[in-house]
């Protein structure tokens, strides 16, 4: 005969809430963490290869198909798109803290241009970047050659209303200008 646990009132209210707690936080306590993230992240690195089998791609689907919970892949695809809505903002900080176009691809798994053309889209946001980080650094950004001149400016307005991109004269750039190179 199993012998019997006779719980105080006390020990069965305690109990009774630790339960209550794991049923209504089980959902949160089943999220993806950020080393699973990480895992998955690499698995389709190297599933998407150019020389990754078909099957290789085939078998990570499976896999991540398999793993993850209806809740877990929405809550992985929302986070997505919202790094997808700061991308910009992501990438012109790494500019400012002085990382190549280049680098940031490589860490984002994207290519050069698609960072090159966030960097030409967003040029007040680079300027706001390379300012904050000027500060950071205790730099007035008046004191920085970091902040694109006025002619930056005039040029990213001409291409948000034509969509034509203008060569670094046209508006005066010079040769040195900080954001001629972005």
């Amino acid at each position: 005969m199993a012998p019997t646990l006779t719980l105080s009132p006390l020990q069965a209210k305690v109990l009774a809430v630790m339960q209550e707690y794991e049923r209504n936080h089980a959902a949160e306590l089943s999220l993806p963490t950020v080393a699973r993230l990480h895992i998955l992240a690499e698995q389709y690195d190297r599933a998407a290869a150019d020389h990754a089998a078909e099957s290789d791609i085939a078998t990570v689907a499976a896999d991540v198909a398999e793993e993850l919970s209806l809740a877990e892949a929405g809550t992985i695809r929302r986070a997505a798109k919202a790094v997808e809505l700061g991308m910009p903002g992501i990438i012109c900080r790494a500019r400012a803290a002085d990382m190549e176009p280049n680098e940031i691809a490589r860490q984002l798994g994207a290519t050069g241009s698609y960072v090159r053309r966030i960097l030409r889209r967003h040029p007040a946001l680079l300027a706001e970047a390379r300012a904050r980080a000027a500060e950071e650094k205790g730099k007035s950004p008046a004191d920085t050659s970091t902040v694109p001149p006025a002619c930056c400016a005039v040029a990213a307005s001409h291409l948000m209303r034509t969509g034509e991109q203008t060569g670094p004269m046209a508006f005066g750039h010079s040769l040195d200008c900080p954001t001629r190179a972005t």
